[in-house]
């Protein structure tokens, strides 16, 4: 089994991501829906448990009307 290493790229976008979520209050279902992820895959990049993908981070950037380089 192959382990998944932990990339700081991923690791500073998800913080910064963590942090907008907790500073505005959000509802991790209603940003699940409005990005187009189910609520397993939003808890699993919160939590770390997956390295976030491009189309992930486009998804949330536009669900939470924040321009691209706001979580850079």
């Amino acid at each position: 089994m192959a382990l998944v290493k932990e990339h700081t790229f991923d690791e500073s976008v998800i913080n910064k991501i963590n942090a907008y979520i907790e500073e505005n209050n959000l509802s991790h279902k209603k940003i699940a829906e409005a990005a187009g992820m189910t609520y397993n895959q939003l808890y699993q990049l919160r939590h770390k448990n997956q390295c976030i993908k491009l189309r992930e981070y486009v998804s949330l950037c536009r669900t939470f009307n924040e321009p691209f380089e706001r979580f850079l």
